[in-house]
Protein backbone atom coordinates (compact mmCIF):
# COMPACT_ATOMS: atom_id res chain seq x y z
CA UNK A 1 0.00 0.00 0.00
CA UNK A 2 1.07 3.13 -0.87
CA UNK A 3 2.24 5.67 2.19
CA UNK A 4 0.49 9.01 2.22
CA UNK A 5 3.17 10.33 2.76
CA UNK A 6 4.65 9.56 -0.63
CA UNK A 7 2.07 11.62 -1.96
CA UNK A 8 2.85 14.83 -0.41
CA UNK A 9 6.55 14.70 -2.02
CA UNK A 10 5.38 13.70 -5.16
CA UNK A 11 5.58 16.68 -7.48
CA UNK A 12 2.01 17.62 -9.01
CA UNK A 13 1.26 16.39 -12.48
CA UNK A 14 2.65 18.23 -15.98
CA UNK A 15 -0.90 18.26 -16.75
CA UNK A 16 -1.91 20.34 -13.95
CA UNK A 17 0.31 23.19 -15.05
CA UNK A 18 -1.43 23.67 -18.54
CA UNK A 19 -3.14 26.41 -19.28
CA UNK A 20 -6.35 26.80 -20.61
CA UNK A 21 -5.70 29.64 -23.01
CA UNK A 22 -4.20 29.65 -26.13
CA UNK A 23 -0.38 30.82 -25.82
CA UNK A 24 -0.49 34.03 -27.17
CA UNK A 25 3.58 35.12 -27.39
CA UNK A 26 4.09 31.80 -29.61
CA UNK A 27 1.59 33.21 -31.66
CA UNK A 28 2.87 36.52 -32.53
CA UNK A 29 6.76 35.90 -32.88
CA UNK A 30 5.45 32.89 -35.28
CA UNK A 31 3.12 35.17 -37.69
CA UNK A 32 5.78 38.33 -37.24
CA UNK A 33 8.39 35.93 -37.89
CA UNK A 34 6.84 34.46 -41.05
CA UNK A 35 5.46 37.55 -42.81
CA UNK A 36 9.08 39.42 -41.78
CA UNK A 37 10.30 35.90 -43.93
CA UNK A 38 8.05 36.67 -46.86
CA UNK A 39 8.53 40.27 -47.09
CA UNK A 40 12.72 39.52 -47.56
CA UNK A 41 12.06 36.52 -50.19
CA UNK A 42 9.92 39.53 -52.09
CA UNK A 43 12.15 42.13 -52.01
CA UNK A 44 15.01 39.76 -52.74
CA UNK A 45 12.66 38.37 -55.67
CA UNK A 46 10.98 41.60 -57.12
CA UNK A 47 13.32 44.16 -55.87
CA UNK A 48 17.23 42.81 -56.04
CA UNK A 49 16.68 39.75 -59.21
CA UNK A 50 13.91 41.78 -60.88
CA UNK A 51 11.73 38.95 -61.77
CA UNK A 52 9.29 40.36 -64.26
CA UNK A 53 6.22 39.57 -63.47
CA UNK A 54 2.82 39.58 -65.85
CA UNK A 55 0.29 42.02 -65.51
CA UNK A 56 -2.25 40.17 -64.99
CA UNK A 57 -0.57 38.22 -62.13
CA UNK A 58 1.20 41.40 -60.20
CA UNK A 59 -2.39 42.85 -58.47
CA UNK A 60 -3.68 39.36 -57.15
CA UNK A 61 -0.27 38.86 -55.81
CA UNK A 62 0.01 42.45 -54.40
CA UNK A 63 -3.89 41.88 -52.48
CA UNK A 64 -2.01 38.32 -51.55
CA UNK A 65 0.69 40.15 -49.81
CA UNK A 66 -0.86 42.55 -48.23
CA UNK A 67 -4.05 39.99 -46.91
CA UNK A 68 -1.39 37.75 -45.87
CA UNK A 69 -0.45 39.08 -41.70
CA UNK A 70 -4.55 38.49 -41.58
CA UNK A 71 -4.26 34.82 -43.17
CA UNK A 72 -1.22 34.10 -40.83
CA UNK A 73 -3.22 35.78 -37.67
CA UNK A 74 -6.18 33.70 -39.00
CA UNK A 75 -4.14 30.30 -39.07
CA UNK A 76 -2.31 30.71 -35.89
CA UNK A 77 -4.34 32.83 -33.77
CA UNK A 78 -8.11 32.14 -34.38
CA UNK A 79 -8.60 28.58 -35.62
CA UNK A 80 -6.27 27.16 -32.90
CA UNK A 81 -8.64 29.03 -30.27
CA UNK A 82 -11.44 25.95 -31.23
CA UNK A 83 -9.06 23.56 -29.50
CA UNK A 84 -8.55 25.81 -26.05
CA UNK A 85 -10.06 24.32 -22.95
CA UNK A 86 -11.28 28.38 -22.93
CA UNK A 87 -11.52 29.83 -26.09
CA UNK A 88 -11.59 33.62 -26.80
CA UNK A 89 -14.66 34.31 -28.69
CA UNK A 90 -14.71 37.92 -29.52
CA UNK A 91 -11.38 37.49 -30.99
CA UNK A 92 -13.17 37.47 -34.72
CA UNK A 93 -15.60 40.31 -33.54
CA UNK A 94 -12.70 42.60 -32.55
CA UNK A 95 -11.39 42.28 -35.88
CA UNK A 96 -13.45 42.79 -38.00
CA UNK A 97 -15.28 45.88 -35.91
CA UNK A 98 -11.18 47.50 -35.82
CA UNK A 99 -11.67 47.08 -39.60
CA UNK A 100 -14.48 48.57 -40.09
CA UNK A 101 -14.03 51.28 -37.36
CA UNK A 102 -10.68 51.92 -38.96
CA UNK A 103 -12.14 52.34 -42.01
CA UNK A 104 -15.23 54.39 -41.06
CA UNK A 105 -13.15 56.87 -38.83
CA UNK A 106 -9.34 56.13 -38.48
CA UNK A 107 -8.50 57.07 -42.66
CA UNK A 108 -11.10 59.40 -43.01
CA UNK A 109 -9.98 61.76 -40.06
CA UNK A 110 -5.93 60.64 -41.13
CA UNK A 111 -6.10 61.32 -44.91
CA UNK A 112 -9.26 63.94 -44.82
CA UNK A 113 -9.30 65.98 -41.52
CA UNK A 114 -5.71 66.23 -40.79
CA UNK A 115 -4.55 65.62 -44.22
CA UNK A 116 -0.80 64.78 -42.83
CA UNK A 117 0.51 63.69 -46.74
CA UNK A 118 -0.29 67.72 -47.64
CA UNK A 119 2.24 69.43 -44.66
CA UNK A 120 3.76 66.55 -42.27
CA UNK A 121 6.74 64.73 -44.87
CA UNK A 122 7.93 69.02 -45.05
CA UNK A 123 8.17 69.42 -41.74
CA UNK A 124 11.42 68.74 -39.51
CA UNK A 125 12.30 65.37 -38.05
CA UNK A 126 11.33 66.57 -34.48
CA UNK A 127 7.88 67.83 -36.04
CA UNK A 128 7.57 64.73 -37.79
CA UNK A 129 7.56 62.40 -34.66
CA UNK A 130 5.26 65.33 -32.94
CA UNK A 131 2.62 65.22 -35.69
CA UNK A 132 2.36 61.69 -36.24
CA UNK A 133 2.19 60.81 -32.72
CA UNK A 134 -0.52 63.36 -32.36
CA UNK A 135 -2.71 62.34 -35.81
CA UNK A 136 -1.81 58.90 -36.90
CA UNK A 137 -0.42 57.84 -33.61
CA UNK A 138 -2.79 58.73 -31.18
CA UNK A 139 -6.24 57.68 -33.92
CA UNK A 140 -4.95 53.97 -34.08
CA UNK A 141 -4.14 53.58 -30.54
CA UNK A 142 -7.11 55.33 -28.88
CA UNK A 143 -9.61 53.45 -31.99
CA UNK A 144 -8.21 50.22 -31.40
CA UNK A 145 -8.57 50.63 -27.32
CA UNK A 146 -11.60 51.23 -27.54
CA UNK A 147 -12.78 48.26 -29.57
CA UNK A 148 -11.32 46.17 -27.60
CA UNK A 149 -13.27 47.87 -24.38
CA UNK A 150 -16.43 48.04 -26.03
CA UNK A 151 -16.66 44.69 -26.77
CA UNK A 152 -14.13 42.84 -24.62
CA UNK A 153 -14.71 44.22 -20.84
CA UNK A 154 -14.85 43.03 -18.42
CA UNK A 155 -16.32 39.49 -18.77
CA UNK A 156 -13.97 38.45 -22.00
CA UNK A 157 -11.20 39.39 -20.24
CA UNK A 158 -10.25 36.89 -17.68
CA UNK A 159 -6.51 36.67 -17.82
CA UNK A 160 -4.12 39.20 -18.34
CA UNK A 161 -3.22 37.84 -21.86
CA UNK A 162 -6.86 37.62 -23.08
CA UNK A 163 -6.06 41.48 -23.36
CA UNK A 164 -3.04 41.12 -25.19
CA UNK A 165 -5.04 38.63 -28.00
CA UNK A 166 -7.71 41.14 -28.01
CA UNK A 167 -5.79 43.78 -29.14
CA UNK A 168 -3.43 41.76 -31.67
CA UNK A 169 -7.06 41.25 -33.20
CA UNK A 170 -7.81 44.98 -33.20
CA UNK A 171 -4.31 45.81 -34.19
CA UNK A 172 -4.79 43.28 -37.94
CA UNK A 173 -7.90 44.42 -38.19
CA UNK A 174 -7.08 47.94 -38.25
CA UNK A 175 -4.23 47.29 -40.64
CA UNK A 176 -6.11 45.37 -43.56
CA UNK A 177 -8.43 48.00 -45.47
CA UNK A 178 -5.42 50.19 -45.49
CA UNK A 179 -2.90 47.36 -46.56
CA UNK A 180 -5.62 46.31 -49.29
CA UNK A 181 -5.94 49.88 -50.53
CA UNK A 182 -2.08 50.54 -51.14
CA UNK A 183 -1.80 47.33 -52.97
CA UNK A 184 -4.24 48.37 -55.39
CA UNK A 185 -3.17 51.70 -56.33
CA UNK A 186 -1.69 51.42 -59.06
CA UNK A 187 0.78 48.85 -59.82
CA UNK A 188 3.45 48.26 -57.06
CA UNK A 189 6.27 46.64 -57.32
CA UNK A 190 5.26 43.17 -55.01
CA UNK A 191 8.45 44.04 -52.75
CA UNK A 192 7.27 47.81 -51.88
CA UNK A 193 3.20 46.08 -51.19
CA UNK A 194 4.77 43.45 -48.86
CA UNK A 195 7.31 46.16 -46.89
CA UNK A 196 4.66 48.82 -46.68
CA UNK A 197 2.35 46.19 -45.00
CA UNK A 198 4.79 44.51 -42.79
CA UNK A 199 5.97 48.28 -41.57
CA UNK A 200 1.95 49.58 -41.17
CA UNK A 201 1.67 45.80 -39.34
CA UNK A 202 4.76 46.29 -36.84
CA UNK A 203 3.63 49.61 -35.85
CA UNK A 204 0.51 48.30 -35.02
CA UNK A 205 1.71 45.41 -33.30
CA UNK A 206 3.64 47.07 -31.24
CA UNK A 207 1.32 49.68 -30.05
CA UNK A 208 -1.00 47.24 -29.00
CA UNK A 209 1.42 45.40 -27.22
CA UNK A 210 1.36 48.20 -25.15
CA UNK A 211 -2.23 48.98 -24.85
CA UNK A 212 -2.91 45.34 -23.35
CA UNK A 213 -0.33 45.68 -21.06
CA UNK A 214 -2.11 48.61 -19.93
CA UNK A 215 -5.49 46.87 -20.42
CA UNK A 216 -4.38 43.71 -18.31
CA UNK A 217 -3.41 46.28 -15.46
CA UNK A 218 -6.24 48.17 -15.14
CA UNK A 219 -8.26 44.62 -15.44
CA UNK A 220 -6.21 43.03 -13.04
CA UNK A 221 -3.79 45.56 -10.84
CA UNK A 222 -6.33 47.85 -9.95
CA UNK A 223 -3.98 50.90 -11.97
CA UNK A 224 -4.87 54.26 -11.64
CA UNK A 225 -7.25 56.32 -13.40
CA UNK A 226 -4.78 58.01 -15.36
CA UNK A 227 -2.27 54.72 -16.03
CA UNK A 228 -4.41 53.58 -18.98
CA UNK A 229 -4.13 57.70 -20.77
CA UNK A 230 -0.60 57.43 -19.99
CA UNK A 231 0.13 53.80 -21.89
CA UNK A 232 -1.86 55.34 -24.96
CA UNK A 233 0.45 58.32 -25.09
CA UNK A 234 3.26 55.82 -25.41
CA UNK A 235 1.94 53.61 -27.57
CA UNK A 236 1.10 56.62 -30.04
CA UNK A 237 4.35 58.12 -29.68
CA UNK A 238 5.93 54.88 -30.45
CA UNK A 239 4.08 55.12 -33.72
CA UNK A 240 5.02 58.84 -34.24
CA UNK A 241 8.66 57.19 -33.88
CA UNK A 242 8.45 54.64 -35.81
CA UNK A 243 6.67 55.76 -39.11
CA UNK A 244 9.33 58.77 -39.90
CA UNK A 245 11.98 56.63 -39.20
CA UNK A 246 10.57 53.64 -41.69
CA UNK A 247 10.00 56.76 -44.37
CA UNK A 248 13.78 58.38 -43.37
CA UNK A 249 15.36 54.98 -44.74
CA UNK A 250 12.93 54.88 -48.21
CA UNK A 251 14.13 58.59 -49.12
CA UNK A 252 17.45 57.25 -50.70
CA UNK A 253 18.60 54.98 -53.32
CA UNK A 254 21.58 52.62 -53.60
CA UNK A 255 22.68 50.22 -56.09
CA UNK A 256 23.20 46.47 -55.89
CA UNK A 257 24.45 44.28 -58.39
CA UNK A 258 23.99 46.95 -61.13
CA UNK A 259 19.93 47.44 -60.00
CA UNK A 260 19.20 50.67 -58.13
CA UNK A 261 16.18 49.90 -55.62
CA UNK A 262 14.69 52.09 -52.98
CA UNK A 263 16.34 51.06 -49.63
CA UNK A 264 13.60 49.04 -48.32
CA UNK A 265 16.01 46.23 -47.44
CA UNK A 266 17.34 48.76 -44.35
CA UNK A 267 12.95 49.32 -43.93
CA UNK A 268 12.34 45.96 -43.72
CA UNK A 269 15.31 45.63 -41.19
CA UNK A 270 14.66 48.70 -38.89
CA UNK A 271 10.64 47.11 -38.71
CA UNK A 272 12.32 43.45 -37.75
CA UNK A 273 14.39 45.42 -34.82
CA UNK A 274 11.20 47.78 -33.59
CA UNK A 275 8.78 44.60 -33.54
CA UNK A 276 11.74 42.58 -31.69
CA UNK A 277 12.35 45.59 -29.37
CA UNK A 278 8.50 45.76 -28.81
CA UNK A 279 8.22 42.72 -27.91
CA UNK A 280 11.01 42.26 -25.55
CA UNK A 281 9.47 44.95 -23.41
CA UNK A 282 6.19 43.97 -23.24
CA UNK A 283 7.27 40.47 -22.32
CA UNK A 284 9.11 41.96 -19.39
CA UNK A 285 6.16 44.13 -18.50
CA UNK A 286 3.89 41.40 -18.61
CA UNK A 287 6.54 38.99 -16.71
CA UNK A 288 7.11 41.02 -13.84
CA UNK A 289 3.06 42.53 -13.56
CA UNK A 290 2.21 38.11 -13.16
CA UNK A 291 5.14 37.79 -10.91
CA UNK A 292 3.88 40.93 -8.84
CA UNK A 293 0.84 38.77 -8.60
CA UNK A 294 1.75 35.78 -7.46
CA UNK A 295 4.09 37.43 -4.73
CA UNK A 296 0.63 39.32 -3.42
CA UNK A 297 -1.66 35.86 -3.77
CA UNK A 298 1.16 34.71 -1.64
Amino acid sequence: MTDYRSRLLTPPREEEDISPYRPVWRSILVENAAYAGVTAVAFILFGLLSLDIPNPVRQPLNLALAALPTGLWVVFSLLPERFALRPRRQLLAVFLFSALIARAIGQPLIDDFFRIDEWLPLESALNRIVGYTFTVGIVQAALCYLVVRTLTWPSDLRDRYDALAYTMAAALGYALIPSLEFALNGAPNPYVVAADTFSRVGTLVVSAMLIAYGLAATRFDGAPAFFMPFVLAVASLLAGISIPLYVGFLNASFSLGGVSVQRHLFGIGFTVGFILAGLFLSYILFSNSERQAREQDR
